[in-house]
């Protein structure tokens, strides 16, 4: 399945918030706002995830404007303080390809792999190895720096990791420069224990250009927006609580066939 695809390069400052906080920075966005639901894939041995730890995200991105499948490397990191506050710089790689047929059996055969997931049986055989085909056999740039990050971490499966749905307020102020810098308040909800929706929140914000948001400008007009928050940042106990990537490892661990990470002629 050859998809046409793009590479670029993208540039982001974020700080997390806590939900006092992002209703003290709400007044200060228009209220319009956007949703996004995305899925997620992830390439498990039996005992864990291996894009996570190689530095990628590999998803499925849904929303009205369009659906992409999305491979994202972070290729640089850095920190900024602002008072006693501490924010990220994010450089990444972004692959992007278009193909909203195949995105919908993704996305199907994903929520059926989720249904037996979430239930007392096992995952079907013919399911899962279906949905790894099915990313195996996709052809653009994004997916071959996927495979080669993990070509020698022995056997595995393509299969999806989690979902969550995301909603995001936007505003773009003006810099010293001319440019504007977009900036991004939102927030992201998905499954937590026990059925629960577990929700996290954010400040981004986008430059016009790569690199710009760490220019003194775009740093300075950042700190002036973290500044409106009053509220002091509280130990989040809910940050020990597994999300749903963390409870689905745990039941892919116990639901997966184990012969298929068995090497050959063992057994």
């Amino acid at each position: 399945l050859f998809l046409t695809s793009s590479l670029e390069v993208r540039s982001e400052l974020r700080f997390s918030l806590e939900k006092k906080q992002f209703e003290e920075l709400k007044p200060f966005f228009p209220p319009a706002f956007s949703e996004r639901f995305d899925l997620y894939i992830e390439a498990f041995n039996g005992k864990d995830f291996l894009f996570e730890k190689k530095g990628f995200k590999f998803r499925l991105k849904n929303s009205k404007k369009k659906t992409v499948v999305q491979v994202t490397k972070n290729i640089e990191k850095r920190f900024f303080k602002c008072g006693d506050k501490t924010y990220t710089w994010k450089k990444n790689q972004v692959f992007e390809s278009k193909n909203p047929e195949l995105i919908r059996v993704l996305l199907f055969k994903g929520f059926e792999m989720f249904k037996y997931l979430q239930s007392n049986q096992i995952i079907p055989l013919y399911l899962a190895l279906d949905f790894d085909l099915q990313i195996r056999s996709l052809k653009f740039k994004g997916r071959d720096k996927l495979f080669s990050s993990i070509e020698n971490e022995g056997n595995f499966i393509f299969i999806p990791s989690h979902t969550n749905k995301k909603i995001r307020l936007k505003r773009k102020i003006p810099l010293k420069s001319g440019e504007r810098l977009k900036f991004i308040l939102g927030k992201t909800i998905e499954q937590g224990p026990e059925k629960e929706l577990k929700t996290t929140y954010e400040i981004e914000a986008e430059g016009p250009n790569v690199d710009i948001e760490k220019e003194q400008d775009s740093l300075d007009s950042f700190c002036k927006v973290l500044n409106k928050i009053k509220t002091p940042k509280e130990d989040d106990e809910d940050e020990k609580e597994l999300g749903e990537k963390g409870l689905n490892l745990e039941r892919y661990i116990k639901k997966m066939p184990s012969f298929i990470f068995k090497k050959k002629g063992t057994k």
